[in-house]
């Protein structure tokens, strides 16, 4: 059997505009990518964890896993643009992408093709105009700079090799051209995720974390390049998308994959 690159089969199904804001390819019904998408949830409920940038080889569907994302936090505004965007179009007049993304998030593809002086600019009006940049970035493609690099938060996102999550892949996504509203009707667990982020983010400032988790906490982040003021953001996050006002061990746990990639 040819191994189709996964990448390949979802974005010849998802590349129009329209497509991207209406029908997005599920969230939930993604294979795969569990440490990128446990980011990408987290980020969601605490922008204080981000910027994130969702790095790996060509063809790994880490664009459609971005877009994905838009369905699930209907309460704040979201605006894409790529590599191929003008300055004039990220950056003037009231319509410009950052005026659009404004108090949301700024979803960029191929965040490393951008020049930098670009990327610098988006970095600043970030702080600016309130909104949290997620971008992708393939690995063959021009480095980004160590300084740029340092201030996201990366994780990565690898080829589906086992067999039959691949074979599963290419029926969904099959299935996804067919008939995107039949198909999405089916992953009824997007509209759980959706209203588990908006109830974790309105419990977020009444997070806690005590001074057993806090020495936990600094104690395993010694294994990792990461320090403690970028791992609360996480920890507090984790622990409010599951329903609670404290932090525990296990929100430790849920994070150290994330952390380990940092670095």
């Amino acid at each position: 059997m040819s191994m189709v690159p996964v990448e390949d089969e979802i974005l010849s199904s998802l590349k129009t505009e329209e497509e991207d804001t209406l029908f997005s390819f599920p969230f939930s019904a993604i294979v795969g990518a569990n440490t990128a998408k446990k980011a990408l949830l987290l980020v969601l409920v605490n922008p204080d964890a981000g910027p994130l940038l969702i790095h790996g080889e060509r063809e790994t569907g880490k664009s459609t896993l971005l877009s994905s994302v838009q369905n699930l936090l209907p309460s704040v505004p979201f605006h894409s643009i790529n590599y191929m965007t003008p300055d004039d179009m990220i950056f003037r007049g009231s319509d410009s992408a950052v005026e659009r993304a404004s108090g949301g998030f700024l979803l960029v593809e191929r965040l490393n093709i951008l020049d930098s002086k670009t990327v610098v600019r988006i970095m600043a009006a970030a702080e600016q105009f309130l909104f949290t940049v997620l971008a992708t970035m393939n690995d063959e493609d021009a480095p980004l700079s160590p300084k740029i690099a340092g201030k996201f938060l990366r994780v990565r996102m690898d080829r589906v090799t086992d067999l039959e999550e691949r074979i599963e892949v290419i029926k969904r996504v099959k299935e996804f051209r067919q008939d995107p509203v039949r198909f999405s009707s089916r992953f009824r667990g997007e509209r759980r995720i959706a209203e588990e982020i908006e109830a974790a983010r309105k419990i977020l400032r009444r997070v806690q974390v005590d001074d057993r988790v806090m020495s936990s906490l600094k104690k395993e982040i010694r294994r990792y390049p990461v320090s403690v003021d970028a791992a609360l953001p996480l920890l507090k996050a984790n622990a409010a998308l599951n329903g609670r006002t404290w932090c525990t061990g296990e929100d430790i746990e849920d994070i150290i994959p994330i952390l380990a990639e940092q670095g």
